[in-house]
């Protein structure tokens, strides 16, 4: 008799879904079974398997209701996240063009600005060709606001022959982090006050009529330590497409008389008449 339970447990309990091991495991949780165990033992344990199995399908039933919930859920919302997902997206893309904006902004360094070596250079440039002067401006700045040492003769920072601070708000130049030890002085603005001061040849063709009569400057780099120039430009009225770095070798050539071109350019470039 228990035999024939043991056989109808096995068929009837994988059909409802329990696996027959579990049936095995319930059994043997409490007395071994063997063919004396008595029919109401037997009976007892198939309520318990009844009971272990019912609770076994309403689990899976459980489990089931819940995975379908969840993605009806996930239906439900996909096209909103999906829509967040293209938001987040495109502005991953604008922060993307945006940094790439401000790096190249921001990455303006001396050398990215193309250096002047020689008067040939500036001249082809047009800077000396009437009415501008930026040539002698230059020439007249080298050889008598500077000595061999590149350390200032005259005072940007007072203001002399028309010196004004520049604030390179659009980052035409380097960036200076030391604000307390260097600044960008600008000449050549002949409007300036002291202006007045600068030798005639520069100043001969000012004119209202003429813009390029006042377009030309000389920025510098000034340490305020020790008054040593320690950068030159030349621009032509802060163009990014016109302003230019002058080699300090060209700086040594002209102070040292090697440069044959400064007697051509600026001929009265030693003397101070119109100081």
């Amino acid at each position: 008799m228990p035999v024939l339970i043991l056989h109808w447990l096995k068929t009837s309990q994988e059909r409802q879904g329990l696996p027959f091991y579990q049936v095995l495991a319930i059994f043997g949780s409490r007395e071994k079974l063997s063919a004396d165990s008595s029919c109401t033992t037997l009976l007892f344990r198939v309520r318990e398997i009844n009971t272990s199995s019912a609770l076994y399908t309403n689990r899976k039933d459980k489990l089931k209701l819940q995975f379908q919930d969840y993605e009806s859920q996930s239906e439900k919302h996909s096209p909103k996240q999906r829509q967040i997902a293209e938001v987040m997206k495109t502005l991953f893309h604008i922060t993307l063009v945006l940094l790439v904006a401000v790096t190249s902004a921001i990455r303006i360094t001396s050398s990215s600005l193309e250096t002047i070596s020689s008067y040939r250079q500036l001249e082809y440039l047009g800077f000396d060709e009437p009415p501008r002067y930026g040539l002698k401006l230059l020439n007249w700045f080298i050889q008598n606001c500077l000595d061999n040492n590149m350390v200032a003769t005259c005072k940007p920072d007072q203001g002399d022959y028309g010196f004004h601070p520049f604030y390179n708000n659009e980052r035409l130049f380097p960036k200076i982090w030391d604000s307390s030890q260097y600044t960008y002085y600008s000449i050549g603005n002949l409007n300036s006050p002291g202006a007045n001061r600068l030798p005639y040849d520069i100043r001969r063709y000012l004119t209202q009529r003429d813009l390029r009569s006042n377009m030309d400057r000389v920025v510098v780099r000034y340490n305020h330590n020790n008054r040593r120039i320690e950068e030159i430009y030349i621009t032509a009225h802060y163009s990014r497409q016109e302003t230019y770095r002058i080699d300090p070798e060209l700086v040594q050539s002209v102070r040292s008389g090697s440069n044959n071109q400064d007697s051509w350019i600026f001929p009265a470039c030693n003397r101070r008449e119109d100081l």
